[in-house]
């Protein structure tokens, strides 16, 4: 893309903020992650890329020592790494996330909702238990974003036992 040149160089100028610089390499990360390439093998090599930018955002997440950015950070390193043959990476991520969480309601939420998902795509039975858990724990939250999520996934529990009726 175009602004690709423009983001490197704002990347760059980041080097005295290592918080600043986690931030922008784990989205710039994302970004690449999920831009178009023109053929398969520009998308592997982008998606090699975007994985190494995504363990460098971590990394300099890590030395921190700020809990929040490096949560950020590893959320950002699950979302590029984020495909159908990748849910025991994105498990293992998930499993420091959900400790970094703490009592971040939102971060903990969307941990345990990642987490389902995952489990969903290995074929995990204890990820429709999982996912209950998420909707109860959903609609308790102070938050409308958890609350919204919940929602929506008590419409995929209903999807998945067969009650479309439920579901709509």
């Amino acid at each position: 893309p175009p602004t690709w040149p423009a983001c490197w160089r704002t990347l760059a100028r980041t080097t005295a903020d290592p918080a600043l610089a986690a931030q922008v390499g784990s989205a710039l990360a994302q970004t690449l992650a999920r831009a178009p390439a023109p053929d398969p093998a520009r998308a592997a090599a982008m998606a090699e890329r975007a994985a190494a930018m995504a363990d460098r955002a971590v990394a300099t997440a890590r030395a921190t020592g700020d809990g929040r950015v490096l949560a950020a950070a590893l959320l950002g390193k699950h979302n590029v790494l984020w495909g159908p043959d990748t849910p025991e990476e994105r498990l293992a991520v998930l499993a420091e996330l959900e400790r970094l969480a703490g009592d971040d309601e939102e971060l903990a939420a969307e941990a345990q909702l990642l987490r389902a998902t995952a489990l969903l795509e290995l074929g995990e039975a204890r990820a429709t238990a999982l996912l209950g858990e998420f909707t109860r724990r959903a609609r308790g939250s102070t938050l409308a974003r958890v609350r919204w999520l919940g929602r929506s996934r008590e419409a995929t529990l209903a999807v998945l036992a067969g009650d479309l009726p439920q579901a709509e």
